[in-house]
């Protein structure tokens, strides 16, 4: 392709300076970086999301841990994680500074969890993910297990007992309650960490 070529003189000067001008689409222009996420992917692992929820319950959205702590800084409120539905995300809760504090006193609950006999491992990882948070809060919890005519009592002892390793790294301690024709019942106990290193 023809390249243009312009010739100016030079004042006092016969020499001509040879400018080669370059065609619009051959120059090459700065590079735009955006720097408000949009679709670029860095290198790294992306944060682990959770699902925000105001002080009345609604839900803002779901941000890092990192950026919920940020938001609870700025409005004068604190984090405080509530059971959640979903096995994909935690879920937190914005309250304030005294509310948290009295929630924390509240007294222990007994919460319950129920179960068919022939659940999945995953799905009762899950249930026993909650567990451990309720218990950490010094809550009870209350396991029920479905049963049916053809189960016997060793395999619903069997999902207690794989709910009950799911429970590692929280102190407790488990009773057996009194089975009813269709549902076995097991209570997990929080104990304090030096109770439990006596026994």
């Amino acid at each position: 392709m023809l390249q243009h070529l312009l010739r100016r003189p030079l004042l006092g000067n016969n020499a001509g300076i040879l400018v080669r001008l370059m065609k619009p689409d051959a120059m090459e222009l700065p590079q735009r970086h955006c720097s408000d996420g949009g679709d670029s992917k860095g290198p790294g692992k992306q944060e682990a999301l959770i699902l925000l929820h105001s002080e009345d319950g609604k839900v803002m959205g779901s941000e890092t841990l990192k950026d919920a702590e940020n938001i609870a800084a700025q409005t004068n409120m604190r984090l405080q994680e509530i059971p959640s539905s979903s096995a994909a995300r935690d879920w937190y809760k914005l309250v304030p500074l005294r509310e948290a504090s009295q929630k924390g006193s509240k007294r222990p609950e007994l919460k319950e969890v129920i179960v068919k006999i022939s659940i999945a491992d995953h799905d009762l990882k899950v249930k026993a993910r909650h567990a451990k948070k309720w218990l950490a809060q010094n809550h009870s919890v209350r396991l029920s297990v479905r049963t049916d005519p053809r189960t016997t009592t060793a395999q619903a002892a069997g999902v207690a007992e794989e709910f009950r390793k799911s429970l590692e790294g929280v102190p407790h301690k488990m009773d057996v309650l009194k089975p009813s024709p269709v549902v076995a019942h097991y209570v997990f106990k929080p104990v304090k960490q030096e109770d439990a290193e006596k026994t």
